[in-house]
């Protein structure tokens, strides 16, 4: 087992490979995560920009672990590859979750669709009974005016988002995992709302932004109980 990054107040990060980690991980209750979506991004020295095949391949590797240890989950989707996620990668009851985007315009090609929707899969029992639809939430690059830190990560996923699927999922103090944890947004919501959780990710950059946010943006830390 890789030794852990960081380990405090029942947040664990651990950097490198998921599909090196995710192995040694049991007893997970609820797993949200943004995966990389293969969109030539520049990520460090991770591999955003994979052969279809290689990158799907990955993927499914990836969410059997997440299947196999965690009864819930709720992940986003890659556009670009929704239909392999919904058909090939994720269980066939697997709900689908919208996130309209009311004001993402910006530049685009004349003759081309605007892309105004991000989508989530969603597994498992909620606590709340959750709508497939989540509005009034504002997404990365909707509108001027709208300048939420992305902490120099251009996947970086919006807070109301990871702070919407627990609230849905999880009642009672559980167990967080995020495979892609990035900068740590899973992690500083899932402390902020009283629970464990846990972080795998591959560039040590990103680790050591989670880290500083965990001691910037949850003060004073919240102490949790090393047992469930």
């Amino acid at each position: 087992m890789i030794k852990p990054y960081y380990d405090h107040n029942g947040i664990t990060i651990y950097h490198g490979d998921c599909l090196e980690v995710l192995p040694f991980l049991k007893d997970i209750d609820f797993v949200y995560t943004d995966p990389p979506y293969n969109a030539r991004k520049g990520y460090g020295p991770g591999k955003d920009n994979l052969p279809d095949k290689e990158y799907l391949e990955r993927m499914k590797r990836t969410y059997n672990f997440i299947i196999k240890i965690s009864p819930k989950w709720i992940t986003h989707i890659p556009k670009k590859y929704k239909h392999e996620f919904f058909y090939d990668i994720l269980p066939r009851d697997t709900q689908e979750i919208i996130i309209p985007a009311r004001a993402r315009n910006g530049f685009c090609f004349p003759f081309l669709w605007i892309d105004k929707y991000d989508i989530l899969g969603a597994y498992g029992q909620p606590f709340h009974a959750p709508p497939n639809l989540w509005d009034n939430i504002r997404l990365k690059g909707e509108g001027y005016f709208f300048k939420e830190n992305d902490f120099g990560h251009f996947g970086y996923t919006p807070r109301p988002i990871c702070h919407r699927a627990i609230k849905y999922m999880l009642q009672e103090k559980s167990v967080i995992l995020d495979p892609f944890v990035g900068t740590g947004t899973t992690l500083i919501e899932a402390i902020s709302t009283g629970h464990r959780a846990i972080g795998i990710e591959f560039e040590e950059k990103n680790c050591e932004i989670a880290v500083r946010r965990l001691a910037q943006e949850v003060l004073p830390f919240k102490e949790i109980n090393a047992s469930p």
